[in-house]
């Protein structure tokens, strides 16, 4: 998995509108946070069920 500095920093670097920019970002944040959070639950369930 890609840092997520460097996702931002390639979206920053391509982005001429703001408004955009700040979208996007926000929106690969989310996928980030999601992912994430659906990796704890993963290790938590493999934890309870062993």
């Amino acid at each position: 998995m890609e840092k997520i500095i460097t996702k931002l920093f390639k979206l920053i670097k391509d982005t001429t509108n703001l408004l955009g920019m700040e979208d996007r970002a926000q929106i690969l944040m989310y996928e980030l946070f999601g992912s994430l959070v659906g990796r704890v639950f993963t290790e938590l369930d493999n934890v309870i069920v062993s």
